[in-house]
């Protein structure tokens, strides 16, 4: 997929870390992104986030706090 503006950068990566501990939460937030041309990878917990970080590169983590 090609490059895309956000808030007016340009994001080289249309991957996004999604970690929300709430599983409908999580897998609704995947298929909207999914529906808006996203990459996303999700991850229940900090500690998986991390491990996923190892492995992939997303242009945008999404994080409840």
């Amino acid at each position: 997929m090609g490059n895309a503006w956000f808030g007016g950068e340009l994001l080289m990566s249309r991957k996004i870390l999604i970690v929300e501990d709430y599983c409908d939460l999580r897998e609704m937030l995947g298929t909207i992104l999914t529906a808006c041309g996203w990459n996303p990878i999700l991850a229940e917990s900090g500690r998986k986030a991390l491990d996923k970080l190892e492995r992939e590169t997303p242009g945008i983590i999404l994080m409840d706090m």
